[in-house]
């Protein structure tokens, strides 16, 4: 019987996880495999800070693009012109802004449009927050890109110099190759 994940190699792992064939473990507990999995990879607060980055990522473009909006806005009324120097800050969100003398309405359809744009990223920050409230209450689940996400995942480690054989490497051994893997990728992005 498979208790644990120093028991279970990554090819039965994968069966358990993706096919829901439990037979492999011989009437283990793959619940309490899975959850070792994710506390051994720290998978868990890195998906965790993933979400915390994205959200604050949101939170600031909502609220800096509506106020990059509305001081040009202010500055056409009163100078007849935009504040052309700003634009650059548009640039940062994705938004490439123009002026043309000759067609001032055209510079205030931009600024309309980026605004009628961003409200998209309101219903973005509300998904990201669900899912934040999701994880913190019911851990990390398996969804339908997970498959796709630990193959790659392999790959990577494959391409990075960890020995991974399906059939002997353990899922504990597995659990800290991701996490050093991820220590390592989070140092290097640190010293960029």
């Amino acid at each position: 019987m498979i208790t644990k994940c120093c028991e279970c190699s990554v090819r039965i792992f994968m069966k358990c996880l993706f096919n829901q064939d439990y037979e492999a473990l011989g009437g283990g507990d793959f619940e309490k495999i899975h959850t070792e999995y994710v506390d051994l990879s720290n998978i868990g607060q890195t998906k965790e800070f993933d979400l915390m980055n994205a959200i604050h990522n949101l939170q600031t473009r909502i609220m800096t693009v509506p106020i990059l909006v509305q001081v040009q806005f202010g500055f056409f009324k009163n100078f007849e012109m935009p504040f052309v120097n700003a634009f650059d800050e548009f640039k940062k969100y994705g938004h490439r802004i123009t002026w043309d003398p000759e067609r001032p309405e055209l510079f205030i359809g931009q600024m309309e449009r980026v605004a009628i744009k961003e409200k998209k990223f309101t219903a973005e920050l509300d998904t990201r927050l669900k899912e934040l409230t999701d994880l913190k209450k019911n851990g990390v689940k398996v969804d339908s890109n997970s498959r796709h996400s630990f193959v790659k995942m392999l790959n990577t480690l494959g391409k990075e110099g960890y020995q991974i054989d399906k059939d002997k490497t353990d899922m504990e051994e597995m659990s800290l190759m991701i996490r050093e893997y991820d220590e390592s990728v989070r140092t290097n992005n640190k010293t960029i």
